[in-house]
Order: C-alpha cells, then sequence, then structure tokens
C-alpha cells in the first residue's frame, strides 16, 4: 500500500535525518498519488490500467511517480507516467526512465505519456512520447484526459460519465503522520501506526 509505504519511509527517515520539511512533501505527494489511483477506479471501465511496481532511478523527478499500463479488452494500449503537477514546473522528458520507457513502448507499438495530475482540481498536463519531436503538452480537465484515454482505443466517453466530485484530502491522515513523527522510533511502534492507517484508509 503506497501510504503504509510512505508513513515507513517518514518514520525511517525523519529518524535518521531530522529533516522533516522535505519528507512531508513526499508525504503530500503519495497521498495525492493514492487519491489518483483511487479516481482513476471511478473512470470508465473501458479505460481500465495496471498499476506498475515502481521503477527504481536516482533522478531527482523520480521520487513521485506513478506507472501504469492501460489496456482495452486485454490488449495495452499506452504506458502512462503519472506525475505530481506543480502548475509553473514542467517534468524533464529527457531523464533516461522516461528514455527507456519510450523505447520499451517503441518496441512493444504501443503510445507512452507522461501526465501531470494536479490535485487541487484534477486538471491533467500530458504529452504524447513515443518520439522527442511529438507535439507539445497539452493541458485540460479531468474529463479531458479521460476522452483522450478512450480515444486511443478507439471507443468513445460513455454520455452517462461525469467526473467524480472534487474532495478535499482527508485531514485524518496527516495527523496520523504528524503523531508517528512526535513518537520515539522503534519497529513496535511503526507497526502500530501502519495497522491505524491501513484501517483508517479503508
Amino acid at each position: 500500500m503506497a501510504i503504509a509505504s510512505c508513513v515507513l519511509f517518514i518514520a525511517v527517515t525523519y529518524r535518521t535525518t531530522g529533516v522533516k520539511g522535505s519528507i512531508f512533501s513526499l508525504y503530500d505527494r503519495v497521498m495525492a498519488q493514492q487519491r489518483l489511483l483511487d479516481r482513476h477506479r471511478t473512470w470508465p471501465v473501458s479505460a481500465a490500467a495496471a498499476d506498475v511496481d515502481s521503477l527504481v532511478s536516482r533522478e531527482a523527478d523520480a521520487a513521485d511517480p506513478l506507472t501504469v499500463l492501460e489496456f482495452d479488452r486485454y490488449r495495452p494500449v499506452a504506458i502512462v507516467e503519472y506525475k505530481y503537477g506543480i502548475r509553473d514546473h514542467y517534468v524533464r522528458i529527457d531523464t533516461p526512465s522516461v528514455m527507456m520507457q519510450r523505447t520499451l513502448a517503441h518496441q512493444a507499438g504501443v503510445d507512452f505519456y507522461i501526465c501531470q495530475y494536479f490535485e487541487d482540481d484534477w486538471s491533467m498536463r500530458w504529452r504524447r512520447m513515443r518520439t522527442m519531436e511529438d507535439p507539445k503538452w497539452t493541458e485540460g480537465t479531468e474529463t479531458d484526459w479521460v476522452r483522450h484515454l478512450m480515444k486511443i482505443r478507439h471507443r468513445a466517453l460513455p454520455d452517462s460519465w461525469s467526473p467524480a466530485p472534487i474532495t478535499p484530502r482527508p485531514k485524518k491522515f496527516d495527523a496520523i503522520a504528524s503523531e508517528l513523527l512526535a513518537q520515539h522510533y522503534d519497529p513496535t511502534t511503526v507497526a502500530r501506526f501502519l495497522a491505524r492507517l491501513t484501517e483508517e484508509y479503508q
């Protein structure tokens, strides 16, 4: 579970470095990533995707990617790397992991996209990455992005579909993380908080 892994990371890293601000920044990103996964599950059933295990990388931009394989009736159609979005920041497209995934997509005969998501209104910014000469970034709403995912499947977005309501992140998770940072670190404490966090998220 992404959130549980993040809380464990918070506990261990803060214990060894004492750096709280950057850890909470990563916590924010992992929480947003989990919420993105939850929203993806509300998209049309035809827009199914499989989560790909995290890529191991030392790149500066690689702390928060979520890579999924979009598929249609068991047939893969695209690799999408979702990135936590910052309005005035465009992620790099020339990093080794991006180039590797572009090569993989080319060899598999599927599309490859980088998509930045913005948690405040769930708007999206995406770029097709089959070649470095592909058109520039496209910005749109969540509905625009879902419609595009349907388009690459040669399907239409159902008229009955609409995006889920935009709700703020539950503050209880922030409170649990803050409480964990205030505790003396030991395996029992971490295990207790992980169990509590998992239970709260159900």
